[in-house]
């Protein structure tokens, strides 16, 4: 336009040398250079350098406001510590090794900002919520856009969800205390106010803590899970109250009935997970299960959303997670009673009991659905970069249950050598190679841009099929480990959004150089303490010993007095006898030099001796 149009804000008809507008008045016709869009040269690299340099004054004085905050009244132990606590390095063993209750004092905890919280909620379903799908999403978002204050349920998806976000404002610290915070006000709420949104939130708090650990850190939090869990059933007019605030008179619909069953269903597949990874029973009712059991393919394949595939519909995923959930539950009770094979009189009963539940597991494989299916013929086969992730964890699992209970007969401890085991070894060792073939396979495909999609049950599967192949290796007299690597390197990759990967990648890596190192070094090392080797290749040892004892302040240890009659914890449990060179007291070194411990470049000060949170937002 000219100026005169542009001065005055009318249409110009921008003829050349004179517009009409102007030429009608006989005025002066004048056309300004033309300024190209966007910031001045140099102006956009400007604003960026400030931007950094503010953000950078703002880290520094978060820090010492944070510093300077006295711990608050409720928890009067702690005030003698802060974040900036500095710890003598002379009188304890490396930072990587400080004990956990050292670690807790150093954390004050503070309330995370609502918007970080909110922003939080989305990242929850975007990355765990598909292969935990208990959650109304549309519930949940229209639920908090009435909220003026929020609940502890939408801190508790803010804790679980931390290791996926950017945000500046999540370093170390921050993120170490805004966790704590969501932790003690979700453990407080459940425990003052239960409700089903109480129990939804410790839910989701056991999902993070088993995310980080298998041992005790995270059982009392199942523990209370599963008790409330009783009170989801709908007994006569008896009904578990929504939240504090709900009246007594309400009346559920169908949809509050849906969700109290996937909540059911979510605590289930949470204890199932976590029990397989110990030596103890399920403390599930079998009564209760049986309850929710007629409904439970009505409430995850009863109505898929519109147009939406099967194939891509994580609770018709999720179902069959849930059968195969049910044979873990099986296999993880012929875990448990394999040291009666000692005796000559429990093992033709154990072999029965195997045998059935190895033709349950093949049959669940066998009737899986076509959809979910990693391979179809040859002209429609599916590229494992681009199925759902969800699908991946299945087959993970499936394949790691196939190596949990037929790496044990495949190959038994020297303790048990039973004939009527015998005739099973060969097939045994024929189904876990063939497992163990198909999962490397598999992982070899995988995209690495679907790891952070990829829950911490996937984890324990490659945990599992790098326990195989040590034992496999080490009885055949085998040296290739380059599948042993390729797992090894999926378990370090996945170490950044789930803490248990880096410490299964932590002890696995220790065994692997003992492994290498030859036969010697695989039975004995210096400090006179336990072989990661040996112990790793027991399987009858659960995962959650073999991560407790290889803390520097486990929660389990063996007594003086039991150590004097050289009677280790692994034996207090089960009862071995014969054959006890697996000493699972004697883990950590009695001189304090730590030989089986988490110490890694994976390591740094965090709680339960590894990595807690793997934020990206401050791993750049």
């Amino acid at each position: 336009s000219c100026e005169r149009c542009k001065t005055r804000k009318i249409k110009c008809g921008r003829q050349r040398p004179t517009c009409r507008r102007c030429a009608t008045i006989d005025a002066a016709c004048i056309y300004a250079g033309r300024r190209k869009p966007g910031f001045p040269a140099g102006q956009r690299q400007f604003l960026e350098d400030k931007i950094k340099i503010l953000e950078s004054e703002v880290r520094k004085l978060g820090g010492r406001a944070r510093s300077s905050v006295e711990p608050p009244t409720l928890h009067p132990e702690r005030q003698s510590g802060t974040l900036e606590t500095t710890v003598s390095r002379n009188s304890i063993a490396p930072e990587s090794l400080i004990a956990t209750l050292e670690k807790t004092r150093r954390v004050v905890e503070e309330e995370p900002p609502a918007d970080l919280v909110v922003s939080a909620t989305s990242l929850f379903f975007r990355y765990i919520h598909p292969w935990l799908p208990f959650l109304d999403a549309q519930q949940v978002f229209s639920e908090m856009a009435l909220l003026r204050t929020l609940p502890p349920f939408y801190y508790a998806l803010f804790g679980a969800s931390i290791a996926y976000s950017y945000d500046p404002r999540l370093d170390r610290k921050s993120s170490d205390s805004f966790w704590t915070y969501t932790k003690r006000r979700t453990f407080i709420d459940i425990l003052e106010e239960p409700s089903l949104k109480s129990l939804e939130a410790l839910t989701v708090l056991i999902l993070d803590l088993a995310g980080m650990t298998n041992g005790p850190q995270v059982w009392g939090a199942l523990s209370i899970a599963v008790k409330f869990s009783v009170q989801l059933k709908l007994v006569g007019n008896r009904v578990f109250r929504t939240s504090a605030e709900d009246r007594a008179d309400k009346v559920l619909n169908s949809t509050e009935e849906m969700q109290r069953r996937r909540l059911f269903w979510a605590i289930y597949v949470l204890d199932s997970y976590i029990t397989i990874t110990t030596g103890h029973p399920s403390e599930m009712d079998a009564g209760n299960i049986q309850y929710f059991l007629p409904s439970r393919n009505e409430t995850w394949r009863g109505s898929p959303a519109q147009g939406q595939p099967l194939i891509t519909n994580p609770a018709y995923i999720f179902s069959y997670q849930l059968e195969l959930m049910d044979i873990s539950r099986i296999i993880h009770t012929i875990f448990l009673e394999c040291p009666d094979l000692v005796a000559e009189s429990g093992a033709s009963h154990w072999a029965q009991k195997y045998i059935s539940c190895s033709a349950e597991l093949f049959a669940w494989f066998q009737n899986l659905s076509p959809l979910l299916a990693l391979t179809r013929n040859e002209e429609e086969r599916l590229s494992v970069g681009r199925i759902p992730p969800t699908l991946v964890m299945l087959h993970a699992y499936y394949h790691a249950l196939v190596l949990h209970l037929h790496g044990l007969v495949a190959y038994l401890p020297d303790v048990i050598t039973h004939g009527q085991l015998d005739e099973y070894i060969l097939d045994s060792r024929q189904r876990c190679d063939h497992s163990l073939t198909l999962l490397s396979a598999m992982i070899s495909k995988l995209d690495k841009k679907i790891y952070d999609q990829l829950g911490w049950p996937f984890t324990w599967a490659i945990w599992t099929a790098c326990r195989y192949i040590l034992v496999r290796n080490d009885t055949e007299g085998l040296r290739d480990m380059s599948s042993f690597y390729n797992l090894l390197d999926c378990l370090k990759t996945s170490s950044r959004f789930w803490q248990i990967s880096g410490k299964y990648w932590s002890l696995l890596k220790q065994a692997a150089a003992q492994f290498e190192a030859g036969p010697l070094a695989a039975h004995e090392n210096t400090s006179g303490g336990q072989s990661v080797l040996l112990a790793m290749m027991d399987l009858r040892i659960p995962t959650s010993d073999l991560e407790d004892q290889a803390r520097p302040d486990p929660i389990l240890y063996n007594t003086a007095i039991t150590r004097r009659n050289d009677v280790d914890i692994g034996e207090m449990m089960s009862d071995l006898e014969g054959n006890a060179q697996i000493r699972m007291g004697s883990f950590g070194d009695p001189d304090g030099q730590y030989p089986f411990n988490m110490s890694s470049d994976l390591t740094s000060d965090y709680w339960y001796s590894s990595l807690l949170f793997s934020s990206s937002g401050y791993q750049q």
